[in-house]
């Protein structure tokens, strides 16, 4: 999971907050570019959301890098790591055990 945040900018274009309830859970997203990040986290309550992408440019095709918490996995960061081609308006499903972070690129 750290090529995330080696691909996370220091400057953003647009910034909105998605979903959330105070005290317990946040999703946020961040536009630099034609690129979207996404972040969602939860309280101490493990937690499915849906997410609609109506933030993404209608018209467009995006590739999506999901980065989850995964308990099954045998690594030291339990991240796993998927991959999924998306366009405006499409949901998408959240298992936050904790959190869970989204980059969004064009699809070419």
């Amino acid at each position: 999971e750290l090529e995330f945040w080696k691909a996370i900018p220091t400057v953003w274009d647009e910034s909105r907050a998605l979903d959330g309830e105070i005290g317990e859970y946040i999703v946020q997203a961040r536009r630099s570019g034609k690129e979207w990040f996404v972040g969602a986290m939860t309280n101490t309550e493990a937690r499915t959301i849906t997410l609609t992408t109506d933030f993404l440019k209608q018209g467009k095709k995006y590739i999506v890098k999901l980065y989850e918490d995964d308990d099954k996995l045998n690594t030291r960061t339990k991240v796993r790591t998927t991959h999924k081609k998306m366009k405006a308006g499409d949901k998408l499903t959240l298992k936050l055990k904790s959190s869970a972070a989204l980059h969004f690129t064009l699809a070419e």
